[in-house]
Formats: C-alpha cells, sequence, structure tokens
C-alpha cells in the first residue's frame, strides 16, 4: 500500500544460511533445476581457472566473487559451473523483493536493498502520504538496518567458509564499461570490503564473455557459448585501490576512467 511503512523484522534475518559442509535437497534440487534449464539459453558454458574455487573448497576458505553483469541468467551460468568445482554453488547477492523467496533462498540468493530502491519509495511515500516527513525518516532508517542485515549476512557467509558473489555494476550492463573508480562503485566495492572484518579474504574477480555482441537491449541469451574466466584473487587487506586496478585488469568491462 502506497505510504505504508513495514518495520524491520530482525526473524527476516535469521532465515538459515545454508549448511557450508553439505548440500541440503532442496538447495541440490535447485541446482539441478538449473542445470536442466541452462542448455536452452547456452549451448556451452565454461569455467576456466576453476581450480581456484577448488582450491577454495580444500582449504575451506570463503571468497568475494566479483563478476561483470550481462543478462538475467548470469547467476545460473556460475551457480552450476562453480559448483561443480567447488562442490557448493555460491551465494548471490540480489536486488530485494525477488519471488519466489523460497526458491531464490534455497540458491542462495542474499537480498540487497539498493539506493534507487530507497529513491523509488520514498518518491512514492512524497506522492501518497498524508504526514510524508516522518514517514521518509522512517522508511530511510528501514532501508539502513536492510543494507545492515545484509552485510552482515554476507560477512557470517563468507567467515564461515561459503563464497559469495556480489555484482558490483548492480544492475546489468551489457556491452558497456564501467568506470570502477566512479564514486558510486568505489563506495560500493568499499562497503562490500569493510564488511568482510580484519582477516585476509580472497576476492576473485570472474569475468563473463559471449561468443557475439550482446545487444544492449536483450533480456536473455540465445543459445550460445558463455566463458567464465576466474582470476587469482586478491585480498581485501591489500587496499581498496589495489583491489580496483586488480577488478580492471581482469573484468574486461571494467575500468579505471
Amino acid at each position: 500500500m502506497a505510504g505504508q511503512i513495514i518495520s524491520y523484522d530482525r526473524k527476516a534475518e535469521q532465515i538459515s544460511l545454508r549448511d557450508k559442509d553439505r548440500v541440503n535437497w532442496f538447495t541440490e534440487l535447485s541446482v539441478n533445476v538449473s542445470r536442466l534449464i541452462q542448455p536452452f539459453f547456452y549451448s556451452d558454458v565454461t569455467l576456466k581457472n576453476k581450480e581456484i574455487f577448488t582450491n577454495l573448497a580444500i582449504e575451506k576458505q570463503g571468497a568475494l566473487i566479483i563478476p561483470n553483469h550481462v543478462e538475467y541468467m548470469d547467476s545460473i551460468a556460475i551457480a552450476t559451473s562453480i559448483y561443480q568445482a567447488h562442490g557448493m554453488p555460491p551465494y548471490f547477492v540480489s536486488k530485494f523483493g525477488l519471488r519466489p523467496h523460497v526458491f531464490f533462498e534455497s540458491m542462495g540468493c542474499i537480498s540487497y536493498e539498493r539506493g534507487c530502491d530507497l529513491k523509488r519509495a520514498l518518491k512514492d511515500l512524497k506522492l501518497h502520504s498524508k504526514d510524508p516527513e516522518q514517514k521518509i525518516i522512517q522508511r530511510t532508517l528501514l532501508h539502513e538496518e536492510r543494507q545492515a542485515s545484509t552485510y552482515r549476512r554476507v560477512s557470517s557467509a563468507i567467515n564461515s567458509g561459503s563464497l559469495v558473489t556480489v555484482y558490483l555494476q548492480g544492475h546489468r550492463k551489457p556491452g558497456q564499461t564501467t568506470n570502477i573508480k566512479d564514486p558510486r562503485y568505489q563506495k560500493g566495492l568499499e562497503n562490500w570490503l569493510s564488511c568482510l572484518g580484519e582477516s585476509p579474504i580472497p576476492i576473485v574477480p570472474l569475468n563473463i564473455s559471449h561468443n557475439y555482441l550482446h545487444s544492449a537491449d536483450s533480456r536473455m541469451p540465445v543459445r550460445k557459448e558463455v566463458v567464465l574466466t576466474a582470476a587469482e584473487p586478491i585480498y581485501q587487506t591489500e587496499g581498496i585501490d589495489a583491489v580496483i586496478e586488480h577488478l580492471a585488469e581482469n573484468i574486461s568491462v571494467f575500468t579505471l576512467e
């Protein structure tokens, strides 16, 4: 309902993260469904340098994966290929409100309310609320708590030995370059790195490339070959500038200007 403020329920944060030592039946079912769906969209998915993920599994080391974002099916390609190399699909930070919630949670989605989601909500309050000022304050506080919850869940997953994927670009940008030194992206990256704590955590760049020029308005792939190329990890303890340069060196659409 327009103008309604729903209070933050901390119980929502208690939806259990997947057991890091085993694949429960629903997670395994979801991965297998994704593997069945995949051939309808991709003729082939190749993961290069898969030993990076195999080694992380052997060492029981959690990591943050940062790929470029081309299309809606990126997560299926990433999940199924890393599952084969690592033994567990990674978690995915996804936009707030994806449905069906149970399916996406079982696949490892961790909801994140973006700044643009807050802007839309505040605009709606200004247009439809009888007391917008108070509700804008409440809605802003709710947004901050939702984001804090996401950072806590990401930190918990990685520090328990799991992999978490974050689309730094925020949304699909097929064929477009992204200046990750832009304050918007740099601030976002700083937030993700800061939630990792002080112990060294691997950050793995993952470059997604297709075998043809992807049209800017296309949402779904049309049976093509996709190559995922993992680069050697860098650690957040090396500093934000080093991480940005490493991402730009290993993800073709990330630039420094």
